[in-house]
């Protein structure tokens, strides 16, 4: 992350929204702090697949993105796609 940015934006997208596979998204400062938090499914039941993380005045450096699946053990599914974007502003 380049010095002179004002805001980073990240993105997350995921097509299998329930709240039995739930995925907690972190947006994670080269520093190792933890700078924004996420969940899908939404709750507001808006864009349940979908969650945004931004941070204002990110810290120049590497930045790091983890993504947890608390994903219910069926035995039918090993795998979540998740797509996602990100935006530097300034």
């Amino acid at each position: 992350m380049p010095a002179a940015v004002s805001q980073l934006t990240v993105g997350f997208q995921t097509a299998d929204v329930s709240t039995d596979n739930t995925v907690r998204y972190y947006l994670v400062a080269s520093g190792g702090t933890v700078a924004a938090t996420g969940t899908t499914p939404d709750t507001t039941g808006t864009s349940p697949g979908t969650v945004t993380l931004t941070t204002a005045d990110p810290v120049p450096g590497t930045w790091e993105i983890y993504v947890e699946l608390g994903l219910t053990v069926s035995g039918n599914e090993f795998t979540q796609t998740v797509s996602g974007t990100a935006t530097e502003t300034g």
